[in-house]
């Protein structure tokens, strides 16, 4: 299952990064409509608390924020990096009016967030016949735009541009685009007749008083009449729901969080460019997940561009690397093994236990040949390129190899590693390479082979 998920995420990534390389999205142009948000970043010092009550100092030193775009305003940034957009907010009719766009200041130390001040409006500080005016010029110019477009992307941040019936203005005129609604706060009925709906868990529960994600799918496709529910879960997954088929999406990979600010507007992004280039709301989903991952991973809220994705999506292909290649490493750790059925829980263990032994770890895998040779015609049961892929997205593995000889020994005397590491069911003096190197055992608890699981299964 492992291996034929990492096998389904990298061709999906790879069709996507295809499709945006072919120019496949010309002919699009999505809509962006909501509520803009300025950003501010500030690093700051903060060595001691106040004398004056209990609170830290932040000492600012003259620095000047990085500004970024933020709210329905970050989407639209996002969104221009891949395919063709327009911006429709209020920040348009910002000289006619003096309206007040909202300002969210953050104070970092280091990558901590320390503290945050939200500088905004009710409704942007416009009365409610300036309030109207603007709608309706939005409303106009949204519905000339329409014409040419096949997405439209409604970001609701709550800062006083949606109401009910200004929704049901916008939705009434889409009924040939797709319609991707952000939510921020209920009730989820204000937004009826929208294409896909998309809350993350905790306004899900808001809006529907439960924590069941497919009773909260249940009830918000009922609301709101969408074709789709999307719930985002933080870094846990992503919940959906597509017309009577539940699909829950799990990451396999942790990562490095380095801040979660307008983590969903990337999501929604994506999901919206994916949706553009016709692609399923499965792949959509995971596209959008893969992007956000690399989105998080970065400060100050940048926006990610191609080069990112495939920067990301080589990172595996990268790892793959034949004998002859240059380690650069005096602590190198090496282990090996066929991996040709999947990887058992004792496999992805030893793999970890053998990063922990030195600077970088090189995984050699047995050949296609190499393997019927030692386990039979009907073997491997994965090619060699699939094994190579699946073992180099492993965030702990450095290098992955190969060899066609029946053992490794040939490739240990090519790269010179200084420890090889295998499994409990191996004694040192049985090691191959044992004399070029420290053998080092790694005791894993019992664990059925994948082997042995497959003549369980009459698959052998």
């Amino acid at each position: 299952i492992i291996y034929n998920y990492y096998i389904h995420f990298m061709n999906i990534i790879e069709k996507f990064i295809k499709l945006l390389e072919y120019n496949c999205y010309k002919n699009n142009k999505i809509i962006v409509f909501g509520d803009n948000i300025i950003d501010e970043h500030y690093q700051c010092e903060m060595t001691r608390i106040s004398p004056e009550c209990p609170i830290p100092i932040i000492k600012l030193n003259g620095k000047k924020p990085i500004k970024t775009s933020g709210g329905a305003a970050k989407v639209y940034e996002q969104i221009k990096r891949f395919t063709n957009a327009y911006f429709i907010s209020v920040e348009e009719h910002h000289g006619n009016y003096n309206a007040k766009i909202p300002v969210k200041s953050r104070y970092y130390c280091g990558n901590n967030q320390v503290s945050r001040i939200d500088d905004e409006f009710e409704n942007y500080k416009l009365n409610e016949e300036q309030l109207s005016d603007v709608r309706n010029v939005l409303l106009d110019y949204f519905n000339e735009l329409k014409q040419e477009s096949n997405v439209v992307v409604l970001s609701d941040y709550n800062k006083g541009l949606f109401d009910e019936e200004y929704i049901k203005s916008i939705l009434s005129n889409c009924e040939d685009v797709i319609t991707i609604v952000d939510p921020k706060l209920g009730p989820a009925s204000k937004w009826y007749g929208c294409t896909i709906f998309k809350p993350n868990y905790k306004e899900a529960i808001l809006m529907t008083g439960t924590k069941d994600w497919k009773k909260q799918c249940d009830i918000l496709m009922k609301e709101t009449n969408c074709k789709v529910c999307i719930i985002t879960n933080e870094g846990k997954g992503v919940y959906y729901k597509t017309y009577d088929e539940y699909g829950e999406y799990v990451p396999k990979n942790t990562i490095n969080v380095q801040s979660v600010v307008g983590a969903g507007d990337c999501f929604i992004s994506f999901i919206s460019i994916c949706q553009s280039l016709n692609l399923s709301i499965k792949e959509s989903i995971e596209i959008a997940f893969f992007a956000s991952s690399i989105y998080v991973q970065k400060l100050n809220g940048y926006a990610i561009d191609l080069n990112d994705l495939k920067k990301h999506h080589d990172n595996c292909n990268a790892k793959i690397v034949n004998s002859d290649f240059e380690f650069n490493s005096n602590d190198l750790v090496f282990t090996n093994g066929c991996f040709d059925a999947g990887l058992t829980p004792a496999h992805i263990e030893c793999l970890k236990f053998a990063k922990k032994q030195g600077e970088k770890l090189v995984v050699a895998l047995n050949s296609d040949n190499s393997v019927k040779r030692l386990k039979g015609e009907k073997r491997p049961i994965y090619s060699l390129e699939d094994r190579m892929k699946i073992v180099s997205s492993l965030e702990f593995v450095d290098y992955v190899t190969w060899f066609e000889e029946d053992t490794p020994l040939e490739i240990i005397k090519k790269i010179k590693p200084k420890k090889i590491v295998k499994g409990g069911d191996y004694h040192p003096e049985d090691v191959v390479g044992k004399e070029y190197a420290e053998v080092i055992i790694f005791n894993f608890q019992e664990c059925v082979s994948t082997t042995e699981k497959l003549k369980q299964l009459n698959l052998i």
